[in-house]
Formats: structure tokens, C-alpha cells, sequence
């Protein structure tokens, strides 16, 4: 067959290449799965993560009104108000959002407490390196820790939009 007149719809080749490797990637994401998922039902893993992420804003909210009520008894140009407290509350919402992109996984911070990395890393084949890496990506994916700082902050969110619709209106 002419290679010009070959079938080359996406149904013909597979994603990962031969069954070989699809069977292999399905396995290194079942495997990051499994590490990362504790045995307990769906609801109770949720209800966790929820537990955790108001937790977070509640903080967020408490650091957020300590930091306006230092600033209203030191400068006499802001006022203890919730139109106030929504707008700290909105930045420590943000701050959250930005911890949660920048924060390392727990995977990766056990790696760098292990001190053998450097000699596993020039051992390895290109293959390996390869898996390593994917696997890598999908624990960031699967981290709970992320979700629940980023579930902070949208809560965090929520209050300020509370405390500034309680707000009374200037006139």
C-alpha cells in the first residue's frame, strides 16, 4: 500500500503507542492511585478534603481579620468595616490560590529528603527516567493537599463575597 494512501485516523493508533506501553502507563497510573488513595469510601474521602479546605478558610479569615484590626488600631485612616475585612479577605483568598500553585507535593518532598537520589537518577536508563517523570506529574495530579489549599481559598473567596454583600452601602 501506498504510504501516501495509508489509513491514518486517530481510531487505527493507539495513544500510548504498542499494548505494550498503554498496559505500562495504565499501570504507573494505577500505581500513583493507589499510593495516594487511602481505603476509604469516596464520601468519607470528600468529606474529608471539604473538612480540611474550611478549615484552610477559616484561618485564611482569621489571619485576614487580625491583620485589619492591627491595621484599624495603628493607622487612623482605616476603619474596622466588613467592606474592609472583605477585601483583606479577598487578598488572603489569592494568597491561597498561590500557595496552592506553587506548593510542592509530599511525594517530592520525601524525595528530596532521600540523599541516594543523585546516584539513583545517574543509574537510571532513559526509560526509567522517562516513567519516573510521568509518574511525578500524576502525583501532582493526585495530590489531596493542593485541592484542599485551592478549596480554601475558593471558601476564603465566598466569605469575602459575604462579608461585602453585608456590608452596608457608601453613600
Amino acid at each position: 500500500m501506498d504510504s501516501r494512501l495509508e489509513d491514518r485516523s486517530p481510531q487505527e493508533r493507539a495513544v500510548g503507542g504498542t499494548p505494550e506501553e498503554q498496559e505500562r502507563w495504565g499501570s504507573l497510573v494505577q500505581k500513583v492511585a493507589d499510593e495516594q488513595r487511602p481505603h476509604a469510601p469516596w464520601y468519607v474521602r470528600l468529606g474529608t478534603s471539604l473538612a480540611w479546605s474550611a478549615a484552610i478558610a477559616v484561618a485564611a479569615s482569621i489571619v485576614a481579620t487580625l491583620v485589619l484590626a492591627i491595621r484599624a488600631l495603628l493607622s487612623a485612616n482605616v476603619q474596622f468595616t466588613l467592606a474592609n475585612l472583605s477585601d483583606h479577605c479577598f487578598w488572603a483568598a489569592a494568597l491561597l490560590m498561590i500557595a496552592g500553585m506553587v506548593s510542592p507535593p509530599a511525594s517530592d518532598l520525601e524525595r528530596v529528603r532521600s540523599r541516594n537520589k543523585r546516584e539513583q537518577v545517574r543509574s537510571m536508563t532513559a526509560e526509567e527516567r522517562r516513567s519516573r517523570a510521568m509518574e511525578r506529574r500524576l502525583r501532582r495530579i493526585y495530590d489531596p493537599w493542593r485541592w484542599r489549599i485551592w478549596g480554601g481559598a475558593a471558601l476564603a473567596f465566598g466569605l469575602a463575597i459575604l462579608f461585602g454583600a453585608l456590608s452596608l452601602p457608601v453613600s
